[in-house]
């Protein structure tokens, strides 16, 4: 049995800055990395992780920078531990009698 490819990520930061997988690049030099990277499997699989400080608009650009090339398998990850976090510290609690 062959074993999958392990997906390249992307991870952005809240200032925007990218880095692929350990290395920082900057935005004009994402589609050349993510080229070289891809280049013997250009269907695996790309996840961005994005810090959740920051906005939805430059997340969106690399998607479609990547979408535009080709690149089709592209994963938006999240941390449902930092997400169940926030969730906790925004919803009210029933059983205290909290009403929104």
């Amino acid at each position: 049995m062959v074993k999958p490819k392990p997906p390249l990520v992307i991870s952005m930061t809240k200032d925007g800055k990218l880095n692929v997988d350990a290395d920082e690049v900057p935005l004009d030099g994402l589609l050349a990395v993510v080229r070289a990277q891809m280049e013997s499997d250009p269907k695996g699989i790309i996840q961005i992780r994005a810090d959740r400080a920051g906005t939805y608009g430059p997340v969106i650009e690399v998607v479609d920078l990547l979408g535009a090339n080709g690149f089709t398998h592209v994963a938006l990850v999240s941390d449902p531990k930092s997400r169940s976090v926030a969730r906790a510290a925004t919803v009210p609690d029933a059983r205290k009698g909290s009403t929104p």
